[in-house]
């Protein structure tokens, strides 16, 4: 399979780390890319659809949250639902 291109911006810094790693190295700088790409990729999660098994313990642990479900006062307005959930997956 033919390689594929891509254009990507670099700070200043991790450009001259890259161009002495290339250098000292003796190797194209898109080769150490592709080495760094290769290595660090198989640790992030597919974006997928979680596993049925990966949904069922993220709900125990949202459940398992203090307050979670039915309050004293009742039922939880949608704008709190949300933020916990919000929280529990870590989004900003």
């Amino acid at each position: 399979m033919p390689a594929t291109s891509l254009t990507i911006r670099l700070s200043p810094k991790t450009s001259e780390k890259l161009a002495r790693a290339a250098l000292a190295q003796h190797r194209p700088a898109e080769d150490i890319v592709e080495d760094a790409l290769t290595a660090h990729l198989p640790k992030i999660p597919d974006s997928g659809a979680p596993s049925p098994d990966a949904a069922a313990a993220r709900l125990e642990r949202l459940l398992s949250y203090v307050g979670a479900g039915v309050g004293p006062d009742g039922g939880r307005s949608m704008a709190d639902i949300d933020a916990q959930v919000r929280e529990f997956r870590g989004d900003d």
